[in-house]
C-alpha cells in the first residue's frame, strides 16, 4: 500500500497500480480513462452524480462516507482486493466509460465548425 497526495506524474502511479482509492471527484475519469479498478469515496455532495454513474456502469466500487459500512459490501472490498479475476473485470468496464479522446472530439467539432 502506498499514499499519495498531490504529485505531478499521477497518469503513471495510476497505469502502475493494481488498485487505486480516491475520492469520486475528477480525478476518477483519468481513473477510468486508464483503466484502473478504484474503489471511489464520495467525500462531498458535488461527487455524488459521478458516483452513482460508475456504480451504475459498474466501473468502480462507490463508498459514500454519509452512509454505514454494511458487512456485505466490506466483504465485497476484500475480494476485490485480493481477487485478480475481479480487479482485471472491473478494469474492463473502467475502460468503457472514459477513453480519453474527449479532447480530439472537441478539436473535430470546433474544425468542423470553423
Amino acid at each position: 500500500l502506498t499514499v499519495f497526495n498531490f504529485i505531478e506524474n499521477i497518469e503513471k502511479i495510476i497505469y502502475q497500480s493494481d488498485l487505486c482509492i480516491g475520492a469520486a471527484g475528477s480525478s476518477s475519469w483519468e481513473r477510468c480513462t486508464l483503466g484502473c479498478p478504484s474503489i471511489n469515496i464520495i467525500t462531498d455532495e458535488n461527487q455524488k452524480e459521478i458516483g452513482i454513474k460508475l456504480l451504475s456502469e459498474n466501473a468502480a466500487y462507490v463508498i459514500d462516507l454519509e452512509k454505514q459500512f454494511e458487512k456485505r459490501f466490506c466483504s465485497d472490498l476484500e475480494k476485490l482486493i485480493f481477487d485478480n479475476k475481479k480487479r482485471y473485470n472491473l478494469s474492463k468496464s473502467t475502460s468503457k466509460v472514459c477513453d480519453g479522446n474527449g479532447v480530439q472530439r472537441i478539436i473535430k467539432v470546433l474544425e468542423d465548425y470553423i
